[in-house]
């Protein structure tokens, strides 16, 4: 059994962000902040030359665009929403939790 490409494209996607979350982890808590916003967008951009360079690769451009474009749009306008739809919801909780004294700023802490 294979995956489908965008399994595959997911996944290697995915496995590049989990590499660079290691990287950058020894970043400043307000450097990684502004990192986060640039995820979804990063994603898209990654997850769609992907799929388009399968495509390419199988010799099926020719067929994918004319015939799928609109759901290619559709694909990308959702996975930026749900994405920063995600962060939002996460910044927003974030932001509660350290209201309520819950959670410490990670920028107060000393380093």
């Amino acid at each position: 059994m294979t995956l489908p490409t965008f399994y595959r494209a997911a996944l290697l996607v995915s496995l590049v962000g989990l590499s660079l979350a290691f990287v950058l982890g020894r970043r400043p808590a307000g450097e990684l902040r502004r990192l986060v916003w640039r995820v979804p967008l990063l994603y898209v951009l990654v997850s769609g030359s992907l799929l388009l360079g399968f495509a390419a690769l199988r010799g099926w451009i020719g067929a994918l665009w004319p015939e799928h474009a609109g759901l290619l749009a559709l694909r990308t306008v959702a996975h930026l929403v749900l994405g920063y739809g995600y962060l939002a919801l996460v910044h927003l909780a974030l932001a509660r939790l350290q209201a309520s004294g819950g959670v410490q700023s990670p920028v107060a802490r000393p380093s």
